[in-house]
């Protein structure tokens, strides 16, 4: 539903908005893989790790079966062993899985309440467009989107343990996991052969880490400045020159403690704590190289030494919050910054054919635009350092790069 409302006698203003809801379903194929995990053959994958070689005692490797030592005659004789080694783990007779339910779910994370609530999302959008004079016009709109049910990335969405079967209480719950950003725009345009517009968005975002309690840990999740200028002009000698300049700040910085849980919702070694919930600060925020020294500080004072939700419950006995340090030299983030060029030459052949000349350069001035910067604040070694650029796709801020192309229209 929307509306346009003209203001003014020769209508210089208008005033615009619209809402809605948007629904959509989950993957198809997510369900088809519950199914398969919890039917009556059972199924599992089970890692090279995990699986002993009769031969010599030890784990089978990925060296060791690259190699290619490993022969398909060898598997064949010791399959009876192996299969024994597994159904030992994993009991099961007849009809019932020979891989536990609980097993599976903490593998593949694929299992959904039977109600599952359907993904929908929230529009809102409110904005003006005023004519200036001049072939100019200004415009501004607000835009909200909140997104709700919505299940994460991943292979099955394991990125969250919806059912808990890592937590100290045990399964199952579950979880809507709401996402909202909220876009301001304001643009200026201007007809025939200048078009300049900037744009400014801010992102909050619920992240599912804490499972007792889905909100606790949001913050912004996209830089706070966001800002786009193009512009087309048109020059002598038939040449038109395009111009796209888009600058984004540093995003917001999530600091994490590798290891360790603060929620009792993941007793597992891949858990992690941000530092910003410890010390009541949501998950994500825009900090400073002294402002994140003064928490980690503060940490170290109050709550390193002290003992963990699962050390406290027994379940990894006598777990307790490590003492970090900062490294002496580390960065929050880096901005992206990327001016492309484009020069178009155009030849009239005929009464209806033209012939386009083109010419384009990506990232004019070759900014590195760092990226995939490490915030484990337990390995202080990589802590702050980026570990790439942004791809090397035209027009994405990557290394500069240049492209002719030849266009005819008839």
């Amino acid at each position: 539903m929307g509306f346009a409302w003209n203001i003014g006698g020769d209508r210089p203003t208008v005033i615009r908005g619209g809402a809605g809801t948007y629904y959509d379903t989950q993957l198809g194929w997510w369900r088809l893989g519950e199914r398969a995990v919890i039917g009556g053959s059972g199924r599992q994958f089970i890692g090279n790790a995990a699986v002993i070689n009769p031969l010599t005692g030890q784990p089978f490797s990925p060296a060791y079966l690259n190699s290619l030592q490993y022969t398909y005659g060898m598997f064949l004789q010791q399959m009876p062993a192996l299969r024994a080694q597994q159904d030992a783990k994993y009991p099961g007779t007849g009809d019932d899985p020979q891989i536990l339910l609980s097993k599976q779910a903490t593998a593949l994370g694929a299992l959904y309440p039977h109600d599952f609530p359907t993904t929908k999302a929230h529009h809102f959008n409110l904005g003006f467009q005023r004519e200036l004079g001049g072939n100019l016009a200004l415009q501004a709109d607000v835009v909200y989107r909140k997104m709700l049910n919505g299940t994460p990335g991943g292979f099955f969405g394991t990125s969250v343990d919806y059912n808990r079967f890592n937590a100290i209480g045990g399964p199952v719950i579950r979880c809507a996991r709401p996402r909202t950003p909220t876009t301001r725009r304001r643009s200026v345009r201007r007809a025939r052969s200048i078009s300049l517009r900037a744009a400014g968005r801010q992102s909050i975002r619920d992240i599912a880490q804490n499972l007792n309690d889905y909100f606790a840990t949001s913050g912004p999740d996209m830089p706070r400045h966001n800002l786009t200028v193009s512009g087309v002009f048109d020059i002598p000698w038939g040449l038109q020159v395009s111009v796209l300049s888009t600058y984004m700040s540093a995003p917001p910085v999530a600091p994490t403690i590798a290891g360790v849980d603060n929620t009792g919702t993941n007793t597992t070694t891949g858990a992690t704590t941000p530092l910003l919930t410890l010390l009541d600060r949501g998950y994500a925020d825009f900090l400073s190289n002294e402002e994140l020294a003064s928490l980690v500080d503060d940490y170290n004072a109050r709550i390193a030494g002290t003992l963990t939700p699962a050390g406290a419950a027994g379940v990894v006995p006598n777990q307790r919050y490590p003492t970090i340090r900062l490294p002496a030299s580390y960065s929050l983030g880096d901005p992206f910054s990327s001016q492309d060029v484009r020069v178009t030459k155009t030849f009239r052949i005929g009464g209806r054919t033209d012939l386009r000349l083109i010419g384009e350069v990506f990232n004019v001035f070759n900014v590195s635009n760092l990226t995939n910067y490490n915030f484990n604040l337990s390995v202080p070694g990589t802590f702050g350092q980026p570990n790439q650029r942004v791809g090397q796709t035209f027009g994405s801020g990557g290394p500069r790069a240049g492209q002719f192309a030849v266009r005819v229209s008839f």
